[in-house]
């Protein structure tokens, strides 16, 4: 059986396809909020404290109680709905034998790495605690 939080609010599930990203009570499934990251295909997602982080074609930030979108950035066609790991103050991107990290806050590219040389494919990346595994092949 599902519970509610102790503060007595829901709490929120997210989902994501075709581009959209949704919030939805977790014990009854009604919809609270949409948003539209203009992506059209695969999109991946991760929450850290209130906002949901959506990578598709571009990386969004939204603010995980009422859907409002704090910040969206276009990304590189290389890192686009690859492997993404969000950590306390960065988010970092990657597949095709490329990663770039993006400030939680803003969006705005910390840096990029290019493996040159290395070939391309799935990336898997980590941090203390936590790790994201690259789950494509191309």
């Amino acid at each position: 059986m599902y519970r509610a939080s102790s503060d007595g609010a829901s709490a929120i599930v997210v989902s994501a396809f075709n581009g959209w990203v949704f919030g939805l009570r977790a014990d009854n499934g009604q919809r609270l909020w949409e948003v539209d990251i203009a992506t059209g295909g695969m999109v991946r997602l991760a929450i850290e404290g209130q906002v949901v982080v959506a990578l598709g074609s571009t990386l969004c930030a939204i603010e995980l109680h009422t859907g409002r979108v704090l910040w969206q950035v276009e990304v590189t066609r290389e890192v686009a709905s690859g492997t993404l790991l969000v950590g306390d103050r960065a988010i970092f991107v990657a597949d095709l034998g490329e990663m770039a990290a993006f400030d939680l806050q803003t969006g705005r590219q910390l840096w990029y790495e290019r493996f040159a040389g290395k070939g391309t494919g799935a990336v898997a990346i980590a941090l203390p605690g936590a790790s994201a595994q690259g789950d494509r092949s191309s």
